[in-house]
This record gives structure tokens, C-alpha cells and sequence, in this order.
């Protein structure tokens, strides 16, 4: 009895082994666009989710901007107030977790900034926006060093 448990067991951990190599990703062939986009997209959804009042804010000074082509002094004030809340929650998010994981896995440094940015996008937040952003300094060392 002993020694069919063993084998049993011995057989289970081989397989668990052997399947276990058959899941490590190899970058030439996953790394594409498409894959690191599909898993990008789902962890800056998740993230939505944690920064929704962030989120509010911005889509209705980027509504106000669309319909009026400019922001006024107190959009200006709540509109950087929202995103350097938004900065500080993916500093310490998962999304900004799995983003460097794909990173790493892909060899590819881009990746944080290009799923934040489609993240802005994606919530209505217009160009000048994204630049302004782009121009953070906070956004820029979270970009370079968070995480990693």
C-alpha cells in the first residue's frame, strides 16, 4: 500500500512538474502586440475600478474641455488633484505589478506608460490632458522607477 501511495505521489509531482514547464511563456513567441495589450487592458481595468472618483473628475473637466476647447482655473486645480491621486493609487496597484511582469517577460519598457496612457484615453481624457500628465514629474519617476 505504502509503496503505491509513493508512486502515486511521485507520479502526480511529475506531472505537476512537466505541466508546470509547459506553462512558462517564451517572449519570441508570445510577446506580441495583441498579447501584451489583451493583458495590459486587463489589469488597468481592474484598476479602474479602485479610482473611480478620480476618474469622475476627469471625464467631466475632459467633457467641460471638449465642449468649451479650455479648462478654467478650478478644472485645472481638481483635474491634477485627480490624477495625482490616480498616480499615487498605481504606484502601489497591482496593475502596475502585472505591467512590470510584462515588461520583464517581454523586454519591453514602454509598456507602463503606453497602458496608462490608453487607460487616460480609454476614461475620455483628451490629448492635452495626456500630455499634461506626460509632463508630471511624479508620473515621470512612477514611469522610470516604480515597482521595479
Amino acid at each position: 500500500m505504502k509503496k503505491s501511495g509513493l508512486l502515486v505521489g511521485a507520479a502526480l509531482a511529475a506531472v505537476l512538474g512537466l505541466s508546470a514547464c509547459e506553462t512558462a511563456y517564451n517572449p519570441l513567441e508570445v510577446c506580441t502586440a495583441e498579447w501584451i495589450s489583451e493583458r495590459a487592458d486587463r489589469a488597468m481595468d481592474e484598476f479602474s475600478g479602485d479610482v473611480s472618483s478620480s476618474l469622475n473628475t476627469i471625464r467631466r473637466a475632459s467633457s467641460d474641455y471638449q465642449r468649451t476647447g479650455k479648462f478654467n482655473a478650478l478644472q485645472i486645480v481638481s483635474v491634477v488633484s485627480a490624477l495625482s491621486n490616480l498616480i499615487d493609487k498605481f504606484e502601489d496597484s497591482r496593475a502596475l505589478r502585472d505591467l512590470r511582469v510584462l515588461e520583464r517577460t517581454c523586454g519591453d519598457p514602454t509598456v507602463v506608460k503606453l497602458a496608462f496612457t490608453r487607460f487616460l484615453y480609454d476614461q475620455g481624457a483628451p490629448q492635452r490632458l495626456i500630455d499634461l500628465l506626460n509632463d508630471i514629474d511624479q508620473y515621470q519617476r512612477l514611469i522610470e522607477n516604480a515597482g521595479r
